[in-house]
C-alpha cells in the first residue's frame, strides 16, 4: 500500500517538475527576442551614426589638411591602387612637405553641409573655414569602403598620367623612389619619354644620373597635361677638355690664315686677348657640347699703296668662334667649327 502511495507522489513531481521547465522555456524564448530586437535597434542605430560618420571624417580631415597634419590626413584617405608605389605614405608625406609651405595653426570651420546628389557609396561635402579674415571653401569628396567612409584620396590628390622628358638612358629617382622602366613610353632621338599612371600632384624631388653628364637634382611640379622637361650638362671634366680644344682649334686655324699673304695685306703680328670662353648643349643636339670663345684681337701688317711702296697699320676688335664636340668612346669628336678670320682680309 505504501508503494502505491509512493508511486502517485513521484507522478505529481514529474508533472511539477515539467511545468517548471515549460515556465523556463518561455522565459528564455522571451529573452532571446528582446535581445534580437536591441540586436536589431542598435544595427539600425548603428548604420545610421555611420552613415553620419561621414560628415565628421570630413571636418576632421579638413582641419588636419589645413593645420599640415598630413600623416594624420593619409589615414583619411582611400586610394583604389593601395599597391602602387607612387601612392605610399612615404612619398604622400614627401610631396605634401614640399609643396605646402603655409599652416593654419588656429582652425576656424565654421559651415560643413552635403552638396549633390546623395549616393549610399559616395557623399560631397562643403566644407566653409576661415582663413586670415576671409571665409573660404572647400568640397571634400567621401566614398564608402566595406561599410567605412574615406576620404577619395584619388580625387583629391592624384594626377592621372604624370609626364616626364629626360636624356636617353638616364637613371631617374623620383622622392627617393627608382623609376621603374616599365613607365618609358617611347624614345624619340636622344629623349625617353615616362608615362606615371598616378602620381601625387605637386613638387617632387627628381634626382638624374647618366654616364659622363652632371649629377642633377631639384624639385619639379607635374602639372595636368604638361611634361616636365629635364635636359642635363656634361661633367666639369668634359667641359674644361672641351673648352681647351676648342682654344687649340681656333689657334692652328688662325695660325693656318696668317701663314701667307693676304690679299694685299701681309701680316706681321697677331694676339687673342681677353677671352671669354662659354660652354653649352647645343640647341640642336643637347648631347653636343657648343664652346664659343669671344676675343680681344689686335694683329699688324704691311699694306702695299703703290708697287713699291708699302705702308704698316695696326687694327684691333672682337670676333667669336664657335666649336661644336660630341663625346664619344671617352674621347671629344669635333663636329663643327665657325672660326672667324674676316678680319684679316
Amino acid at each position: 500500500m505504501y508503494e502505491e502511495l509512493n508511486e502517485d507522489e513521484d507522478i505529481f513531481e514529474k508533472l511539477e517538475e515539467e511545468s517548471k521547465k515549460t515556465k523556463l522555456n518561455g522565459k528564455k524564448i522571451l529573452i532571446v527576442e528582446f535581445s534580437v530586437v536591441v540586436l536589431l535597434i542598435f544595427l539600425v542605430l548603428g548604420t545610421y551614426f555611420k552613415l553620419n560618420d561621414a560628415k565628421k571624417i570630413a571636418k576632421e580631415y579638413m582641419r588636419n589638411v589645413l593645420q599640415g597634419n598630413w600623416n594624420k590626413v593619409y589615414d583619411y584617405l582611400y586610394f583604389p591602387e593601395e599597391d602602387n608605389v607612387y601612392l605610399s605614405r612615404k612619398m604622400f608625406l614627401s610631396v605634401q612637405e614640399l609643396s605646402n609651405d603655409t599652416r593654419i595653426f588656429r582652425v576656424s570651420i565654421s559651415d560643413i553641409r552635403e552638396v549633390g546628389s546623395k549616393d549610399k557609396n559616395s557623399r560631397q561635402f562643403e566644407v566653409t573655414y576661415r582663413d586670415k579674415k576671409e571665409n573660404k571653401k572647400i568640397l571634400v569628396p567621401m566614398v564608402r569602403k566595406k561599410g567605412e567612409w574615406y576620404v577619395d584620396g584619388y580625387k583629391q590628390f592624384v594626377e592621372d598620367i604624370a609626364y616626364l622628358e629626360v636624356p636617353k638612358d638616364t637613371k631617374i629617382n623620383l622622392d627617393n623612389v627608382a623609376l621603374d622602366s616599365a613607365y618609358l613610353k617611347k624614345t624619340e632621338g636622344n629623349t625617353d619619354f615616362y608615362e606615371i599612371p598616378t602620381l601625387f600632384r605637386g613638387v617632387h624631388y627628381i634626382v638624374l644620373e647618366k654616364a659622363n653628364m652632371e649629377k642633377y637634382e631639384d624639385l619639379v611640379r607635374f602639372e595636368k597635361g604638361k611634361p616636365v622637361q629635364v635636359t642635363m650638362q656634361y661633367g666639369k671634366d668634359i667641359l674644361e677638355m672641351a673648352a681647351k680644344q676648342a682654344q687649340g682649334e681656333i689657334r692652328k686655324e688662325y695660325e693656318n690664315a696668317t701663314k701667307d699673304t693676304l690679299e694685299d695685306k701681309e701680316l706681321r703680328y697677331l694676339q687673342l686677348k681677353n677671352n671669354q670662353i662659354k660652354v653649352r648643349p647645343s640647341e640642336e643636339n643637347p648631347e653636343y657640347i657648343v664652346v664659343t670663345i669671344e676675343s680681344e684681337y689686335e694683329y699688324r701688317y704691311k699694306q702695299k699703296l703703290f708697287y713699291f711702296f708699302h705702308i704698316n697699320k695696326t687694327d684691333s676688335g672682337k670676333c667669336t668662334n664657335k666649336c661644336t664636340f660630341s663625346y664619344q668612346s671617352g674621347a671629344l669628336k669635333l663636329e663643327n667649327k665657325e672660326i672667324n678670320t674676316s678680319f684679316l682680309k
